[in-house]
């Protein structure tokens, strides 16, 4: 399943686009993680419970955008790249 704000009707930064996975699942907001390369989000993801995991994306700007750098402790889990984040989460 993908989770889309379309299922909600609603859009980031609206509370409700973070809460709805974890309804959605039956689960406690903590029980979830929002895994994104913008911080802006996943702020917003903390402030509702969730777990955050940020994973880097260094062209996200394309080859001469600035690469946003985030310090490990600044999330639950700070990644290079995604097969970094799955060993970190024990995959």
């Amino acid at each position: 399943m993908v989770f889309s704000a379309e299922l909600v009707r609603r859009y980031k930064p609206d509370p409700e686009t973070y809460r709805m996975v974890p309804a959605l699942l039956g689960l406690e907001p903590g029980a979830v993680m929002m895994v994104a390369a913008h911080t802006g989000d996943l702020d917003a993801a903390r402030r509702q419970g969730l777990r955050t995991g940020y994973v880097s994306r260094p062209l996200e700007h394309g080859p001469q955008g600035k690469v946003e750098t985030v310090a490990q402790g600044a999330f639950d889990v700070v990644a290079g790249d995604f097969g970094e984040l799955a060993g970190v989460m024990g995959a």
